[in-house]
């Protein structure tokens, strides 16, 4: 025991107290690998696959082949929507928010090998790996798009995605 003033302190109040200086501690420093944090993702900007692995050097010439196919409106234009590149593993999974009523357009592409299944409104298409696009039309949009897009067995590589907006007809 120790006799602290008037008051004594045993060994479990001891160990308490350098405990919860030691949590005190974690709760201000907080809890980091070193690395800078790294800024939110916009929901109207490219996105990366959730993976947490860096890409490989295959991976990144197909990625680029793939946003090449697609890349038909930059993201500065006012028709842009959004876009995202990801891996063929990971597929597309998202629910895209878009002005209900207004016509829009989703350009996918993969490169790679096999091919992906591309479900939209409930309508499923297939798109092989080539590198090629598919163009699919969004008229008269719900207020939130599921788009789902998966890899067929055997696929991979890379698939890039983009929605734009469609201008009224005069």
């Amino acid at each position: 025991m120790e006799v602290l003033g008037n008051r004594v302190m045993t060994a479990s109040r001891r160990l308490l107290a350098s405990t919860a200086v030691c949590a005190l501690a974690l709760v201000v420093t907080g809890c980091t690998d070193g690395q800078a944090p790294k800024p939110p993702a916009s929901s109207s900007s490219e996105s990366r696959s959730p993976s947490a692995t860096a890409p490989s050097a295959v991976e990144d010439e197909q990625g680029k082949r793939a946003k090449a196919a697609v890349a038909i409106v930059p993201p500065d234009d006012p028709m842009f929507l959004e876009s995202g590149l990801e891996r063929v593993a990971d597929g597309v999974h998202r629910q895209s928010v878009l002005e209900q009523g207004e016509n829009y357009k989703l350009s996918v592409a993969c490169a790679g090998q096999g091919s992906m299944k591309v479900v939209i409104r409930g309508k499923a298409t297939r798109l092989p790996c080539g590198g090629g696009a598919l163009s699919l039309p969004i008229e008269r949009a719900p207020a939130q798009l599921p788009i789902d897009i998966s890899a067929e067995a055997g696929a991979s590589g890379m698939i890039a995605w983009q929605i734009t907006r469609v201008p009224a007809r005069a």
